[in-house]
C-alpha cells in the first residue's frame, strides 16, 4: 500500500512475513532497512532496524526538543536516560549549545572492572573532560582521575596554586599548596592579606610572627652617605633579611621592631647621624654628639607598621669617619611585632 512520498519517493508500508513482524514502512523500492520503521507483535517499535528489542528502538542517533519523562514509584524508579552496555568501558553524555570546548558539558562513566571501587563518574566539558571526578569508594578528585583520599586535588603544573577557600561572610581564609613559596603548603587571611602560618618541603614551619633577623658588620668599611650592609648573618628566621645588600623585606603585613648597635670611629667631635630607610625614605633618625679621639657607642631602636614587600634598611648618613668594624658589638636585629 502507497502512502505519502518520502523525500521524493513514495512510502509504501505492508505486512511483514512471520507473526513477529506485524508492519514495515520504508520508501517504496529501497532495500536499505536504515529507512524501516518496523512494528512487531510484542508492540516493540523500530526506527532504522526490523528487530527491535525494546518498546522502542532506534539504531542511529535521536534528536528532542522537549523533555524526556520517566515513570517514577517504588518498583518503577524514574529514569531518563539507560545506557548501559557491558562491551563499553567509558560512556559519555553532553549538553550544551554546541560541540566545541567548553561550549556543553560532560557527564560520563569510567569503567574500571567488575565491583571496583575505582570505578567513577567524571563531570567537565566538551574538549575539558574530568574535571570533578567521583569514584565508587567515595573518593573525589578535583584535576585527577585518580583521588587517593576522599578529597583528593591536585595540578600538574609545579607554580599553580591549590587549596581551598572557606568563607563565613565576614572573614575568607585559604589554605592550599601554594607555587610562589616553593610549594609550601600556606593558611592564608585573605580577609587581612597575611600568611599565618607555611609549611616547607623540608618541615619546616613559620608564621610571620616567627620572622627574626639579626645581622652583624665584621668586614664592610661603611662611609658617611651609605647604607649599612650587615654581611655576616647569625640569625634569619623566615629568610627576610638580605646580607648582600643590608635590606629586610617584610613577609607579611603588620608592626616591626628594628634596633642597631655601632660603635663610632677614634677620631674628631661631631655630629653622628644615622636613620633608619623605608621603601627608600628616611622615616626615624638618631643622632648623637660624639667627643674627640673617643670610642663611642651609638644604638637605637624603632618600631613601624610595614606592609608585606616593604623593605628596611639602615643609612650611615653624617660622621667624621667610617663605622669601626667590630664583629663582636655592630649589630642590626628586626623582628614581627603583631
Amino acid at each position: 500500500m502507497l502512502n505519502a512520498s518520502c523525500a521524493g519517493a513514495a512510502c509504501e508500508s505492508f505486512l511483514g512475513p512471520g507473526s513477529s513482524n506485524n508492519a514495515l514502512a520504508r520508501c517504496a523500492g529501497a532495500a536499505d532497512t536504515s529507512k524501516v520503521m518496523s512494528l512487531r507483535a510484542n508492540g516493540n517499535v523500530g526506527i532504522g532496524t526490523t528487530a527491535p528489542g525494546f518498546n522502542l528502538d532506534v539504531a542511529g542517533a535521536i534528536r528532542a526538543n522537549g523533555t524526556i519523562v520517566g515513570t517514577s514509584g517504588a518498583s518503577h524508579p524514574a529514569w531518563a536516560l539507560n545506557a548501559v552496555d557491558s562491551t563499553q568501558t567509558y560512556k559519555a553524555m553532553l549538553v550544551g549549545n554546541a560541540n566545541s570546548l567548553n561550549n556543553a558539558y560532560e557527564i560520563s562513566f569510567n569503567y574500571a572492572g567488575a565491583g571496583s571501587t575505582a570505578n567513577r563518574i567524571g563531570l567537565g566539558f566538551y574538549g575539558n573532560q574530568h574535571l570533578l571526578n567521583i569514584q565508587a569508594s567515595g573518593n573525589v578528585g578535583i584535576g585527577t582521575t585518580s583521588p587517593v583520599d576522599l578529597m583528593h586535588i591536585y595540578s600538574s603544573g609545579t607554580s599553580a596554586n591549590l587549596g581551598y577557600v572557606s568563607s563565613n561572610g565576614s572573614r575568607q581564609w585559604r589554605a592550599g599548596i601554594r607555587g610562589d613559596t616553593n610549594s609550601a603548603y600556606v593558611i592564608q587571611d585573605d580577609t587581612s592579606g597575611l600568611f599565618r602560618m607555611a609549611i616547607s618541603s623540608n618541615g619546616n614551619v613559620s608564621t610571620p610572627g616567627q620572622t627574626f633577623f639579626e645581622a652583624k658588620l665584621c668586614s664592610n668599611t661603611i662611609n658617611p652617605g651609605n647604607g649599612i650592609i650587615w654581611e655576616t648573618v647569625i640569625t634569619n628566621i623566615g629568610n627576610a633579611y638580605n646580607s648582600t645588600d643590608g635590606k629586610f623585606t617584610a613577609p607579611a603585613s603588620g608592626v616591626y621592631q628594628f634596633g642597631f648597635n655601632l660603635l663610632m670611629p677614634n677620631a674628631a667631635s661631631g655630629d653622628l647621624r644615622v636613620a633608619f630607610y623605608k621603601n627608600g625614605t628616611g622615616f626615624n633618625h638618631f643622632v648623637q654628639y660624639k667627643q674627640a679621639n673617643t670610642w663611642d657607642p651609638f644604638q637605637g631602636v624603632t618600631s613601624t607598621y610595614l606592609n608585606a614587600g616593604d623593605t628596611v634598611w639602615l643609612v650611615y648618613l653624617q660622621g667624621s669617619g667610617s663605622i669601626y668594624v667590630d664583629c663582636s658589638f655592630n649589630r642590626f636585629w628586626g623582628r614581627f611585632a603583631g
